[in-house]
């Protein structure tokens, strides 16, 4: 297997070991790279202290590397280079736009931020009640469409976690872009992006489930 690490993260003289979390299909993994993201110095994100109500979907807007390093350098803009400094990477999970393999052949969503911190990747309450899902590129009209990987781990990814039994039932699912209809949050008209927000629903409609309205 091609090692998803850059030379920098590993020691070649050592085994890869793949920071498996669980299945989340039979081609689908999850793994846990929380551990290498690039965290500030002295600010930490809070616990949270109500449950997740809502998943708000959003694109990284820049594709940057394949692989781990790619989540990782999102975490090291996140942290050094945006106007806050946030405490550490803006998502819990990050969807490559690049096929990223385990080695047994199956796609690879990578864990950011376990699901009890309060990551900054929406704003206001939104942070507080909302579960961070990003896919990583630019898929505004400037941009890509998502990848056959990402339209997989994308569908594969809200499946799993629609399973999180303290959800909105009327709309369970929502993006940055209109993240103001559901909280504090001043939303981003660019975020996920024009692809990303045709593709979410048509998956929605496919599935039955609300399309929320806003500002897309």
């Amino acid at each position: 297997m091609t090692s998803p690490y850059t030379p920098e993260e590993l020691d070649d003289t050592q085994p890869v070991i793949e920071p498996f979390e669980r299945e989340l299909s039979f081609d689908v993994v999850l793994w846990d790279v929380s551990h290498l993201m690039v965290r500030h110095a002295t600010k930490r994100y809070a616990k949270r202290t109500q449950p997740i109500e809502r998943i708000y979907v959003h694109h990284s807007g820049a594709f940057g590397v394949d692989g781990v390093a790619g989540a990782i350098n999102s975490s090291r803009y996140d942290v050094m280079q945006t106007k806050d400094k946030f405490p550490g990477a803006a998502y819990h999970w990050w969807i490559p736009y690049k096929d990223l393999l385990d080695s047994k052949g199956r796609r690879v969503i990578l864990r950011m931020n376990p699901n009890d911190v309060v990551c900054w990747s929406t704003g206001g309450s939104a942070n507080r009640h909302g579960f961070g899902l990003c896919f990583q590129g630019n898929h505004g009209k400037d941009g890509e469409p998502l990848s056959s990987n990402q339209v997989v781990c994308g569908d594969v990814a809200l499946r799993a976690l629609l399973s999180i039994p303290t959800l909105d039932r009327k709309n369970p699912i929502a993006w940055h872009s209109i993240a103001q209809n559901f909280s504090t949050a001043e939303g981003k008209s660019t975020c996920p992006g024009h692809y990303t927000e045709e593709w979410l629903k048509r998956w929605l409609r496919s599935e039955d489930l609300p399309i929320p309205t806003g500002n897309t």
